[in-house]
């Protein structure tokens, strides 16, 4: 994972927030990731990464065991099918016992170039504190659906789960993030309406990263979101996948005090390209 300063992290705990929210922010670290390696990046958008594996409590277990940790290592010691690195999930990864967390610590001690590790766990603590020291911290975004119907017939999004709170209380913010999906990822309406839009939130910064984030967690929650899996067109998902990394740049750069029209605007036109190119 590669910061907006430019630090490489291969290993990155993702805490907090339910299953579905930190399944989402997992699928944005590894689009940030794989973002210079454009197959990968691709498939990933996709849903058809080969060099993804994901390890997971086994049916009618309590724990993730070392044996399935040694089962990793060696998968992870092998050489990327079609990318250049391989990346690996661990779910509930709290419920890796004692042996099982300290057989992952040479895996997270000893990376191999271009892979990255990603510990999916509500509670950090659950963790030893010589895994966590090993990783970095994202936290998911608490979801937080809205439950306005979705015009799948059109694929216009209605208001879906923004999962931001408490950005997801103003509902000025909610309008215009919906309205900027239907443009930007949809194809409704043009250009200058979302010009029209984001000028709204230009004046500073905060305003800026605010309507970025709902933004985000909007397209986010559509893209990995089961209830939507079937209801919208599939080339739709896919769009709001690759949106997802374009939302996060434009964040990054208001945090390094770029120009916030240029971010805003460098994000939208990138949205819509994807969505040409979809």
């Amino acid at each position: 994972m590669r910061t907006g300063a430019g630090k490489s992290f291969h290993a990155v705990i993702v805490a907090g927030g339910d299953a579905r929210a930190r399944e989402a922010a997992a699928q944005a670290v590894l689009a940030a990731h794989f973002a210079d390696d454009a197959q990968a990046a691709r498939k990933l958008a996709d849903g058809v990464f080969e060099d993804l594996v994901r390890i997971a409590p086994e049916e009618g277990k309590k724990d993730i065991t070392v044996d399935q940790i040694a089962w990793l290592t060696g998968v992870m010691a092998q050489r990327p099918f079609a990318s250049t690195g391989k990346a690996a999930i661990i779910e509930d990864a709290g419920r890796m016992n004692q042996a099982a967390q300290n057989k992952l610590l040479k895996l997270l001690e000893e990376p191999a170039e271009g892979d990255v590790i990603l510990l999916l766990e509500e509670n950090p603590e659950r963790l030893l504190q010589t895994v966590r020291s090993r990783c970095v911290v994202r936290r998911a975004a608490a979801s937080r659906p809205y439950n306005d119907a979705i015009d799948t017939d059109s694929g216009i999004v209605g208001a879906a789960a923004l999962g931001r709170p408490p950005d997801a209380d103003d509902p000025a913010l909610r309008e215009d993030v919906k309205e900027l999906a239907r443009i930007l990822a949809f194809g409704k309406d043009t250009l200058p309406d979302a010009w029209a839009i984001l000028a709204k939130y230009e004046g500073g910064a905060e305003d800026a990263r605010r309507m970025v984030r709902a933004l985000e967690g909007f397209l986010r929650d559509i893209a990995v979101g089961a209830e939507y899996q079937g209801k919208i067109p599939e080339k739709q998902l896919r769009i709001c996948r690759r949106a997802v990394p374009l939302t996060e740049e434009a964040l990054r750069r208001t945090e390094r005090g770029g120009k916030i029209k240029y971010a805003l605007r460098d994000m939208a036109l990138g949205i819509r390209t994807e969505a040409s190119h979809a």
